[in-house]
């Protein structure tokens, strides 16, 4: 026994730096332990080496439920590491194994070497993590894949992330590089807390600068503490702090190489690590806002037309069919028709003619908020919901001084407001008659000074007459 104590405090002497692994020593031809480290013993419950100092090992090994190997086993090939994991229902946890032959001091011996230990309520939870997360992807795929309508796709999507960090909010920020800003265009929001979408649009993409270097560098990133990592004095600090955020996870969303904008989580109180249900989905996300993007460009051109920017016959369409179902309280109506716009074709070519219809439209955004509609080649409406009919008659005498003054636009206008009772049709007709009859006098003097026709007795005339009717 006193030669086995010697021969523990050699070993001890030479691997005291290696206390720290949960490794034993035994003699194979005599199958004695020679040498345990101090986190096997702990792991053990042995206090002292005489304990086991001298034991057999298969005693040990019994406890360890490790395998072991005879004298005689022709598994092992000295100087090779073996390597296998197992689960160790005694101890509850999962085992990573090494086993090397080797002869020290004329002896064979078995160095067997354990490590990478879990509790088996930690291996537990690490299991149900992996599953809670690609259910999360899953979920996520399917709502974006599955889900024909964009919005509720991408409200649903958020929902999942927002449930999977335990977060406040879920966004996704988008960049517009004509106007260089970002917008927040979709958003969940925990039922406590406050709605932000608002208050992030248009932002200036100066001041997520910072973020995007960040973006660059290192892809995804974590803010824990605002108050530690964001300069106070900066504009995104200010931002953040105004929404009573504490701390923040965020992933890009990269098209061709280019940071396009990113997934932003508020105050996440789970899986803050764990950005791979981003990654997972990040490209599906891209792919359904430049499907929204797509929709949204194609239904634009059906409802603009594209030499003014002024919405089309298409659109007014769907307007009024709103108007019938839910008619404003107070309505204005302005007509106007482009005067000799086939002859300025014919005599100056087509390039004069859009010049003049598209001038023809800016003076009218310049003087009008309404709904500015181009119905045919020369013809324009407004529909100004919700002004009084002092507001309205002002603006439209602006308007017709604008038109007289102008020198390149020549058009006849009419106008009509009413409130409460409105029937749009009539109220729509009564604009264009009245631009007709602004024409017809127009045709009917000397149109070359155009800007004294609105002061005929004749038009002032046939105006009251088509107000009063």
């Amino acid at each position: 026994m006193e030669e086995c104590r010697m021969e523990y405090d050699e070993y001890n002497n030479i691997l005291v730096d290696y206390s720290g692994l949960i490794c034993f020593i035994y003699d194979v031809k005599t199958t004695e332990i020679v040498y345990m480290t101090k986190a096997c013993m702990e792991l053990l419950k042995i206090t002292k080496a005489e304990e086991y100092v001298g034991h057999k090992c298969y005693e040990i090994i019994g406890m360890l439920k490790v395998p072991y190997y005879p004298y005689n086993s022709e598994k092992y090939a000295e100087g090779k590491e073996y390597h296998l994991e197992q689960y160790n229902e005694k101890l509850g946890r999962w085992l990573s194994i090494s086993n090397t032959l080797l002869s020290i001091n004329g002896r064979l011996c078995h160095i067997t070497h354990v490590k990478n230990i879990f509790s088996q309520q930690r291996e537990q939870t690490f299991l149900s993590k992996q599953i809670s997360e690609v259910e999360s992807i899953i979920r996520c795929l399917n709502i974006l894949t599955k889900q024909k309508n964009m919005t509720i796709a991408m409200n649903s999507f958020l929902k999942t992330v927002g449930d999977y960090y335990q977060a406040d909010r879920a966004h996704i920020i988008e960049f517009n590089f004509e106007s260089q800003t970002l917008s927040n265009t979709f958003e969940w929001c925990a039922p406590e807390c406050s709605e932000e979408i608002d208050n992030l649009q248009d932002i200036p993409l100066e001041v997520v600068s910072q973020w995007i270097k960040k973006f660059e560098e290192t892809g995804s990133f974590y803010i824990s503490c605002l108050s530690d990592d964001l300069d106070h004095e900066s504009e995104d600090y200010r931002i953040l702090q105004s929404q009573g955020i504490q701390g923040l996870l965020a992933t890009p969303l990269i098209q061709e190489n280019v940071i396009a904008g990113f997934i932003e989580v508020d105050n996440p109180r789970a899986n803050i690590n764990d950005f791979s249900p981003l990654w997972a989905v990040s490209e599906f996300v891209l792919e359904e806002l430049e499907k929204r993007r797509l929709i949204n460009k194609l239904t634009h051109m059906s409802y603009t037309d594209l030499l003014t920017g002024a919405k089309n016959r298409n659109c007014y369409s769907c307007l009024l069919e709103n108007y019938d179902r839910c008619p404003p309280s107070r309505l204005g109506v302005i007509f106007v028709d482009i005067n000799e716009l086939k002859r300025l074709n014919d005599t100056q070519g087509h390039y004069m003619g859009d010049c003049m219809i598209k001038r023809t439209a800016d003076i009218m955004r310049e003087h009008l908020a309404g709904e500015l509609f181009r119905l045919g080649g020369d013809e324009f409406l407004t529909l100004w919901e919700n002004i009084s009919q002092a507001d309205f008659e002002e603006k439209t005498d602006a308007l017709h001084k604008a038109f007289d003054e102008d020198q390149i636009c020549n058009v006849s206008l009419g106008w009509a407001w009413q409130e409460d009772g409105i029937e749009i049709h009539a109220l729509i007709r009564r604009a264009e008659m009245m631009m007709y009859a602004d024409k017809r006098a127009y045709y009917q003097t000397d149109h070359r000074d155009r800007r004294n026709r609105f002061y005929t007795g004749q038009l002032d005339k046939k105006i009251r007459d088509i107000k009063n009717n």
